[in-house]
């Protein structure tokens, strides 16, 4: 469902996408199927592993590059659009990994991000090693605008007595 999500917000003209913080690669089967080229970062060489293997035959298509979210492996405006897909909460400072998701986009150029919004379960701290328990739409906008991103698109979905999702889409437009 976050995939789906996360995907809807790339554009039809998207060329080169990031999908920042990989992990398992789950994103990356459909996401090759939109774009000509995706460039997969991730902190974990397994996680990369694991990715290559979910994409085997379209590896072509996809760059994967080992390197902190804070601190991306990726040219200046090199991308059209930056996809944070349920990444965030697992960042010590998601603020600097906007930073960078602008430095790397083109002008006009797209960032998705489908992450938690801000619940109290401790339990995922041990078992899905979340830095965060989620985060209000408030706390993401603000990142956002002080990393001079215009807000194009913001959602909660899910119910309140359940787990739910935050989605963002962003232009940098400088």
């Amino acid at each position: 469902q976050f995939r789906e999500i996360a995907l809807n917000h790339v554009a039809s003209d998207c060329e080169k996408a990031l999908d920042l913080g990989t992990g398992a690669g789950l994103l990356l089967p459909d996401l090759i199927k939109r774009v000509s080229k995706v460039i997969a970062v991730d902190s974990s060489k397994t996680m990369l592993n694991m990715a290559k293997n979910v994409v085997d035959d379209g590896l072509n298509h996809c760059d994967f590059r080992l390197g902190d979210l804070s601190h991306l492996p990726v040219a200046d405006r090199e991308v059209d659009c930056v996809i944070a897909c349920m990444v965030l909460h697992h960042i010590s400072t998601p603020q600097n990994c906007l930073r960078e998701a602008y430095r790397v986009l083109k002008k006009d150029g797209t960032l998705v991000i489908v992450d938690l919004f801000r619940h109290q379960d401790d339990s995922l701290r041990e078992k899905m090693a979340d830095l965060w328990f989620g985060f209000l739409p408030d706390e993401i906008a603000n990142w956002l605008k002080y990393e001079k991103f215009s807000i194009e698109h913001s959602q909660v979905l899910g119910n309140p007595d359940e787990f739910r999702s935050l989605q963002f889409k962003a232009r940098r437009e400088g």
